[in-house]
């Protein structure tokens, strides 16, 4: 190991500054909101167009705010390393799938992608159905529609 991986092993992740933490914090309760609310909306025994806006439109917009705060302080702190650094510290990281560690990381990732655009497709497939229906036009869009609904 040279001098670089040493100081790469004993940095804290990226992840830890407060804008990361905001984000992982926004984008989990966002996700166990959209999780709750796709339940209720798959078992409900009523019809309600707002309750399918709420489902389908708010929580994945804070679930997206959240990824991008995470994202962002990622960034941030990645820049305000790098101005601390000398020049040669700008190289990529190694990823070994034969650690433990690194493999981990790598499966953990792989399955919060997969759930996070598994939800995003049943999201937007429900989206789609719910603005698309009468119920949706006629009772939230549209007031001048009243007549032609009722």
């Amino acid at each position: 190991m040279d001098r670089f991986d040493n100081e790469q092993a004993k940095s804290p992740s990226l992840i830890q500054n407060w804008i990361s933490l905001l984000g992982v914090i926004v984008a989990v309760c966002s996700f166990f909101s959209v999780a709750c609310l796709l339940i209720i909306d798959f078992f409900r025994g009523f019809s309600n167009p707002y309750l399918g806006i709420l489902t389908s439109m708010v929580p994945p917009a804070f679930l997206d705010s959240g990824l991008g705060l995470i994202v962002l302080g990622i960034l941030v702190e990645r820049r305000r390393r790098r101005r601390s650094l000398p020049v040669e510290g700008g190289r990529f990281p190694r990823i070994d799938l034969n650690l433990p560690q690194h493999r981990r990381w790598f499966i953990t990732t792989m399955v919060v992608t997969f759930a996070f655009l598994l939800l995003t497709a049943i999201g937007s497939y429900r989206t789609y159905h719910i603005t698309e229906s009468v119920g949706f036009c006629g009772r939230v869009c549209h007031q001048v529609m009243k007549q032609e609904y009722t």
